[in-house]
């Protein structure tokens, strides 16, 4: 690997860590105890970063992977995906895996149970719409927010 794309790579496993980090700090609502462990997480980020240790940014990201997979509410991991798109272009696949396997749970259940859930599906239905090999998914999914909607006294 160049120099170069060493640099690039470790920039960007930096901002990955510490962009995390911020939205953590800022929309999780945790207690002081936790914002400083944030806060040092940040400084051995920064500290890593100068050192050029792209084995321990590696392992931070990995970490931060996991906590999206398995600890972050979707509606959070969702938003973080987001920013971490826009403001990095990185694609967090674990996201996706996540949000499909929370999708093919609620079709399997057969029932929708939230507007969280609602929300989800329906923007499913629609970026699958002109996909035919998923017919038969798409019209279950389509009966769940049907019958979603019916429940929920909403106007059709």
């Amino acid at each position: 690997m160049s120099h170069r794309n060493s640099e690039d790579q470790l920039r960007k496993l930096r901002d990955k860590c510490l962009l995390f980090n911020q939205f953590m700090v800022s929309k999780a609502n945790l207690p002081k105890q936790i914002v400083e462990a944030y806060e040092d997480s940040s400084r051995s980020i920064d500290r890593a970063f100068s050192e050029g240790d792209t084995r321990g940014l590696r392992a931070m990201s990995a970490d931060i992977d996991n906590q999206i997979l398995r600890h972050i509410p979707l509606k959070m991991a969702m938003e973080l995906k987001r920013i971490f798109e826009e403001r990095l272009g990185i694609q967090l696949e674990v996201v996706y895996k996540r949000q499909a396997k929370f999708i093919q749970s609620i079709i399997r259940r057969g029932e929708i149970v939230d507007a969280e859930e609602y929300e989800l599906i329906l923007n499913y239905v629609e970026s699958v719409f002109n996909h035919p090999e998923k017919k038969d998914e798409i019209e279950r999914a389509n009966d769940l927010l049907v019958a979603y909607l019916s429940r929920s006294n909403f106007d059709l």
